[in-house]
């Protein structure tokens, strides 16, 4: 499975519920964002804040991508359209 191809396809088919508020993760850096463009191979998130050298933007590869984190409250339901269900009880 090529997990740039995931993340992509995760960021461009982003739930219109969802919004387009989190934080990414890489291995070096976790980036808060505040809205997101797309390129083929390139995810641009814009801080709601610079960063400690000025930065508003970041290009971050999809290949870097490791996580998203969600920091707004959502619920469980939104997540369907993402393809997530719920897990059956252990038993």
């Amino acid at each position: 499975m090529d997990e740039a191809l995931v993340w992509r396809k995760f960021l461009a088919e982003w739930p219109e519920d969802i919004p387009h508020i989190g934080v990414i993760v890489t291995a070096l850096d976790q980036v808060p964002f505040v809205d997101f463009m797309l390129s083929e191979h390139f995810g641009l998130f814009e801080r709601r804040a610079p960063d400690t050298v000025g930065g508003r933007r970041v290009m971050i590869p999809y290949n870097k991508i490791a996580a998203i984190k969600f920091v707004e409250p959502i619920p469980n339901e939104k997540f369907a359209a993402c393809g997530f269900r719920a897990a059956k009880p252990a038993e």
